[in-house]
């Protein structure tokens, strides 16, 4: 028999977390975030091309806040596709930021 696993009585996957990993620790994560039901709201075809739609363009503009919101992220990468966002962030503790700040200018001139 398979357990079922729910959330505020909803099915929900098994969890892909490694288990006794300290996710507030200091290290890169990669986030993949999907929109419900797959719907396709950040992009449009335009002249044959895709380009981010007003709701894109303000997924965007958040991204790129997260760290100014959260002194304790930075942003590395980020791809908007049509129906989900693909990110990688940097968890730094205070001890830490100099460094991993320090560390992203010499290696690629990120902010």
């Amino acid at each position: 028999m398979e357990i079922e696993y729910k959330f505020k009585d909803k099915y929900n996957p098994e969890t892909k977390r490694l288990e006794k990993f300290d996710y507030s620790s200091t290290w890169w994560y990669f986030i993949t975030i999907c929109t419900k039901n797959r719907e396709e709201y950040f992009w449009e075809i335009v002249d044959w091309k895709m380009v981010l739609n007003e709701i894109g363009i303000q997924l965007k503009l958040e991204i790129e806040n997260i760290p100014k919101f959260r002194k304790n992220v930075l942003l590395d990468e980020f791809v908007i596709m049509p129906n989900h966002i693909h990110f990688v962030i940097f968890l730094v503790n205070e001890k830490c930021r100099g460094v991993a700040l320090e560390h992203r200018k010499n290696n690629g001139g990120k902010k």
